[in-house]
């Protein structure tokens, strides 16, 4: 999250905070930020003023535990739309339709890079730095379903010179948090293949390693933070601005670990560390752990392996421990 994304979200979490405490909002600000798509990217530290107004506005006016959102129906019915299936790489973001020029596209500044449409309602889709994994989306004619985030993105399809275009709405959190008009993908389709077989990869990592003592590894390390590189890490200001998840790791003698997740239970029980590696027997992955002294504190960066990493080809981003003995 940049750090525009994280000054509007603290704004937004602290009127939350004072006006319904048990709100949780950074998990749905994660989920639906999404990276904001080219026009909107350079508007955000602008806004911040702005949305201050609008969410104290919105906290001690509507006068119920939480912030006003869209959602959308969801509950629709499949219809079948043979012109749909395939694969439709993403070439443009735009406001409106009409926006659209062909001679002028965004394709390599793009979030969103391939959908892929198959019988019966269900969908691929591929993201910046990923592979072609199983969307959370599902479509019916004219409509793709989010049931997560409660939205019904509707879908035009055109007929242009060189081939099929689709434009999608793209309801992110701008459409759902502040209420704004969507913009649009623009898809140009590269196949019209049944993709009903298609087998999503998973990433695995050797893990069948011998044990290497490393004395630096023993001890308890309490979670402080969760950066995507390592030299984005500030001691003094986590980054993170949800809980996380991963509560502390306690890195036994012989290669034996304890977690323990935010609510006091046990993360992973199939953890083991060698050497400088966290080796999950159940995720199939070998984490690097980097240890760094850092203003006289000892921290530990460990690699998260998660679905981004093992279904979706990504690259991983770091939990921060401090090592407290």
């Amino acid at each position: 999250m940049k750090q525009s994304e994280n000054e509007i979200n603290s704004v937004i979490k602290g009127a939350l905070g004072k006006a319904a405490p048990g709100t949780s909002f950074e998990a749905l600000w994660d989920m639906y930020s999404s990276k904001s798509q080219v026009r909107a990217k350079f508007k955000r530290a602008a806004m911040i003023p702005l949305i201050a107004v609008f969410t104290l506005f919105a906290c001690f006016t509507i006068g119920y535990a939480g912030l006003s959102r869209m959602t959308d129906n969801t509950d629709l019915p499949f219809v079948d739309d043979p012109a749909v299936i395939g694969k439709w790489e993403a070439v443009d973001f735009v406001a409106d339709i009409e926006d659209f020029d062909p001679d002028r596209l965004a394709s390599d500044d793009l979030y969103l890079r391939s959908l892929v449409f198959i019988k019966e309602g269900r969908m691929l889709n591929r993201s910046e730095g990923g592979i072609l994994s199983n969307a959370p989306t599902t479509w019916t004619k004219g409509t793709i379903i989010n049931d997560i985030s409660k939205t019904a993105s509707k879908y035009q399809i055109k007929d242009m010179n060189d081939g099929k275009y689709m434009f999608v709405e793209w309801k992110s959190g701008d459409y759902i948090f502040r209420l704004l008009k969507p913009d649009y993908y623009v898809l140009r389709q590269v196949d019209s293949e049944d993709y009903s077989g298609y087998e999503v990869q998973r990433k695995e990592d050797e893990i069948d390693y011998p044990f290497v003592d490393n004395p630096e590894m023993i001890g308890r390390w309490v979670s402080v933070d969760f950066v995507e590189d390592i030299d984005s890490f500030d001691p003094e200001k986590q980054s993170y601005q949800e809980e996380l998840s991963l509560k502390e790791l306690r890195l036994l003698k012989n290669g034996k670990v304890k977690s323990e997740n935010l609510y006091g239970d046990v993360l992973d029980s199939t953890l083991s560390w060698t050497g400088d590696l966290i080796i999950s027997q159940k995720r199939v992955t070998a984490s690097k752990c980097i240890i760094k002294e850092i203003n006289s504190e000892t921290y530990m960066f460990f690699e998260w392996k998660s679905g981004d990493y093992t279904y979706r080809g990504m690259q991983p981003q770091y939990y921060v421990l401090k090592k407290l003995e």
